[in-house]
């Protein structure tokens, strides 16, 4: 933490006091990229004063990259960059910046923003990440259409009301020209900014960034958005809005052990399991995979859960209650339950209305252990009170048996 601390003050000692240039050789004259610290896959690119960062990945395959450099902003702040693409970008041959990244770990789940450069369109987009999952919030022009060496800089400002708005200017054009403005309310915090190159073997050394920014200080011409009851933000969960929360998954279980989802009641109420479904998704939670899992199927299902109290739903309850050495009372057999994808993957849990209830990630990059040693072990929260949508309330099982389902977390913080 102070390692990213420090990189932020650093970035925003070079950055704060900046004008907003619209002059290409001008804004040419001063480029600090070279010097912030970045991390990642630092083999597969040359950071210089002559390129700024340039990726260069010597063994030549197709593959991805990722550098990261701390920062800290969120609102009331402008990003700028310019990149430099030796071949007109495609959907195998594209980058993104991130703007906001609550990981510095581009390559796995976590919650920000960023511009994607190239794509299936031959534009600059605004995207919002939440896990793995991506939703396109607004789009340019499509700029780079036979264009096969794009040279441009691209400007960015979040305003304190959450207004996104972006804009783009080619190297042969004098001035930015104004993309789009959206509203979406930005993630609570951020840890870094970087760079995502995703290519083919014949673009391993093809993309350029350099002249990096993050300014504070954005004029606010826009006014707070209204409240709209309509509106879809019953999806975004930052506050539980159920006491029945997702707790503990074991997607990846050993030989000797069976997959298994608990949920636990948080209130000081009894909670009623009749009509509530989980939901398996894809790893980029964009469908449904294989049905839903109805959580009361049968008459041995218990129809409440208790207050303060576990439920663990598997397959194979005799597995579980051996290997773990629980009461078997807390564990129930569900006919229907879903494979969990030993990739990972998205749980949803609904009301019979279809209401969201509570939604969590699953997989390898979860974990606090290295994905080798994670077989055989389950995820846990560790705040079972709070949502479960927040990667980072999420750890590895530090139980001897390597979960701990139908009983309290082994790494629980009771708030």
């Amino acid at each position: 933490m102070k390692r990213i601390i420090g990189i932020t003050c650093f970035l925003s000692s070079l950055c704060s006091c900046s004008p907003v240039i619209d002059d290409l050789s001008e804004e040419m004259a001063d480029d600090f990229t070279y010097k912030l610290a970045w991390t990642g896959d630092t083999d597969k690119f040359t950071i210089s004063e002559q390129e700024g960062l340039r990726l260069n990945d010597k063994e030549k395959v197709a593959g991805s990259a990722f550098l990261a450099s701390g920062s800290s902003r969120v609102r009331d702040t402008r990003w700028e960059f310019r990149t430099h693409f030796f071949f007109q970008p495609s959907v195998n041959n594209h980058a993104r910046f991130y703007l906001i990244s609550s990981s510095d770990n581009l390559s796995g789940p976590l919650d920000g923003y960023f511009v994607q450069i190239g794509g299936k369109d031959y534009n600059v987009s605004l995207y919002r990440q939440t896990g793995l999952k991506l939703q396109l919030l607004a789009s340019g022009r499509e700029l780079m259409r036979g264009n096969k060496s794009p040279d441009l800089k691209i400007k960015v400002e979040c305003d304190a009301n959450g207004y996104w708005t972006f804009w783009t200017c080619l190297k042969e054009e004098s001035a930015y020209v104004k993309e789009q403005q959206v509203w979406d309310n930005p993630v609570g915090s951020s840890v870094c900014i970087g760079v995502y190159c995703f290519y083919t073997s014949s673009r391993y050394n093809g993309f350029v960034f350099s002249h990096i920014r993050v300014t504070e200080g954005v004029e606010v011409v826009t006014e707070p958005k209204p409240a709209d009851p309509d509106s879809e933000v019953s999806e975004v969960l930052d506050e539980p809005t159920a006491a029945l929360l997702f707790n503990e998954i074991m997607y990846h279980n050993g030989k000797d052990g069976a997959e298994y989802i608990e949920l636990y009641n948080h209130s000081e109420e009894s909670v009623s399991l009749v009509g509530l479904q989980v939901e398996k998704l894809k790893l980029d939670g964009s469908a449904i995979l294989n049905g839903t899992m109805e959580l009361t199927e049968g008459t041995s299902t218990p129809s409440v859960v208790a207050p303060g109290s576990y439920i663990c739903f598997t397959q194979s309850p005799k597995t579980i209650v051996n290997k773990h050495q629980v009461e078997q009372v807390r564990v129930v057999r569900l006919s229907n339950f879903l494979p969990l994808s030993d990739k990972g993957g998205y749980l949803v849990l609904r009301s019979k209305e279809g209401k969201l209830i509570d939604r969590c990630y699953f997989g390898d990059q979860v974990h606090s252990i290295p994905a080798s040693k994670a077989i055989g072990i389950a995820l846990e929260k560790r705040s079972p009170r709070l949502v479960s949508d927040k990667i980072s309330n999420w750890t590895s099982s530090g139980h001897a048996t390597g979960g701990t389902p139908g009983i309290k977390n082994s790494v629980v913080k009771m708030r």
